[in-house]
């Protein structure tokens, strides 16, 4: 055994022991998996903070897998250089929410409790950090054959969804304004080899937006590994513990429900809005010539017009999420699913609005979401309820439907 496996194996053993010292501790209605991935996480992390290793235990995997084919397969496709070097442009705490999401097939709430993170907040950043891995990785092995397994962890990557039939919405005009088709349809994307200063770039981009605070936006010019000299635009929403604090930002734009059917209470929340990308790049140059920092930042304005909301709620160990988006001016409102032939799906009227409502089989449960498009304020907003309760069913997604119809 080599001494990188000797000491994951250490860290695995002095994490299962901690857990024995703190059995005392254990929450019983918190899910004994998500506790022990806590424990595991933040030891890692403070392994990482002392011995400063950039690279380590990057999937927190096991560590002796022995002489199983099976175990090799995963190795070679999971652990492949290509994957390897497109995780090594992310954060730590990127990465440990790829995997945990993305592999792990954990909820944003089990996420939440083993990073000390938001909920609400997850999943903004989880897309983030999906794209920012889809373009740092190649899917092109060796003589330009696709690693079919390889673009299947993409897949999971690309959505926490998965959903061959097409389904549409339509406003009381005919227009449609929601559509749904299996990804095998999506228009094809070209990603091409990440180099050293891409990667490098992409690596420093990350650490810029760990610094910046909730509710700030910013244009930012890194100097190093920037070709051409690009200025990218890094928002970091507002996030809220408390309603009241929640609804003071949004002001008169939304009103958010303190509870939903079936006993769920708010818990937490976040909202985005559009950003105001008045800036001067040459100003900013200038000012990158004048200072010894790797890079330079302008604050940008939010304007008034809302761009996304979450909330989550919660009930027991039971959570609701609902997202609110913006699709003003959006012109084909189109998501793609991967494999939806597995996802049940069938279209409800709530008040004249029509809705889809899906069931969609995970590993081990079965994720269920409404959505549907409505206007106001002078906005289309779509609306997205989504949670894992075994309690809930389309009658439950149609009575919460009618709270925010009625909550506007």
């Amino acid at each position: 055994m080599d001494s990188k496996a000797m000491e994951a194996e250490d860290a695995a053993q002095e994490v299962f022991i901690k857990a024995y010292r703190n059995l005392k501790k254990y929450n019983r209605m918190i899910p004994f998996a998500a506790w022990l991935y806590k424990i595991a996480f933040n030891h890692c992390m403070d392994l990482i903070r002392k011995r400063k290793w950039s690279r380590l235990l990057p999937f927190l995997q096991g560590v002796e897998r022995g002489e199983s084919q099976i175990d090799q397969h995963i190795e070679d496709v999971y652990f492949s250089e290509p994957v390897y070097l497109a995780m090594t442009s992310l954060s730590v705490e990127e990465r440990t929410l790829l995997i945990l999401r993305g592999v792990e097939e954990k909820t944003y709430e089990e996420i939440a409790l083993i990073m000390n993170k938001n909920a609400a907040s997850l999943r903004k950043k989880f897309e983030r950090t999906a794209a920012k891995f889809r373009y740092a990785y190649s899917p092109q092995e060796k003589g330009g054959a696709k690693h079919a397994e390889t673009v299947g962890l993409l897949a999971s990557v690309t959505t926490a969804y998965a959903a061959v039939e097409y389904f549409q919405l339509k406003n009381e005009k005919g227009e449609v304004i929601y559509q749904e088709k299996d990804a095998t349809e999506a228009p094809n994307t070209i990603i091409q080899d990440p180099d050293g200063t891409m990667l490098a770039f992409m690596q420093k981009r990350a650490e810029v937006e760990e610094q910046m605070a909730p509710g700030t936006v910013a244009a930012v010019y890194i100097k190093e590994h920037n070709p051409k000299k690009s200025v990218d635009t890094i928002i970091k929403p507002f996030e809220f513990a408390k309603l009241e604090d929640m609804q003071q930002e949004v002001g008169g734009q939304f009103e958010i429900p303190q509870e939903l059917p079936g006993g769920f209470a708010f818990a937490a929340g976040s909202v985005e809005y559009e950003v105001d990308r008045d800036y001067d790049k040459e100003e900013l140059y200038k000012l990158a010539e004048a200072t010894d920092q790797d890079f330079v930042q302008q604050p940008l304005r939010w304007t008034d017009q809302l761009s996304h909301i979450t909330v989550t709620y919660t009930a027991g160990e039971e959570s609701i999420r609902v997202a609110i988006t913006n699709i003003e001016g959006v012109a084909d409102n189109m998501v793609y699913y991967v494999n939806q032939d597995q996802r049940k799906t069938e279209k409800v009227v709530v008040d004249q609005i029509e809705a889809l409502y899906a069931e969609q089989p995970m590993r081990e449960t079965v994720l269920k979401d409404i959505v549907w498009v409505t206007e106001h304020t002078g906005a289309k907003l779509e609306y997205r309820i989504s949670t894992q309760s075994p309690n809930w069913d389309v009658e439950a997604a149609k009575k919460m439907m009618k709270v925010f119809q009625t909550s506007k």
